[in-house]
């Protein structure tokens, strides 16, 4: 397995158990959120069990349907932020132009 699958397998499986776990969190069965989503409870648990990548427009529905921010769902959600705004800086900064 190439290190781009083995990620994309990594996120399919933090995004299901994410969703598993808000899911149950809040006594909706599969059903419920496959109605809201518009999608057949075949595919939840695809989702949840990491077998399926869940589009977009699917988690954005399951993610208003549960009451929670996209970001709640995503692993990245979890990053130091002080990290994230250093680099942030540091890459604006080398793309100003230096005054002489």
């Amino acid at each position: 397995m190439s290190f781009r699958q083995r990620i994309s397998h990594e996120l399919r499986a933090e995004v299901g158990a994410r969703l598993r776990l808000l899911r149950e969190e809040r006594h909706i069965s599969q059903e419920e959120i496959a109605f809201a989503a518009e999608v057949t409870q075949a595919s939840i648990s695809n989702y949840e069990n990491g077998r399926n990548e869940i589009p977009l427009s699917v988690l954005l529905s399951v993610c208003d349907f549960l009451g929670v921010p996209l970001s709640e769902m995503l692993p990245m959600a979890n990053l130091d932020r002080k990290s994230t705004r250093l680099n942030s800086s540091h890459s604006q900064q080398s793309r100003m132009p230096s005054s002489a």
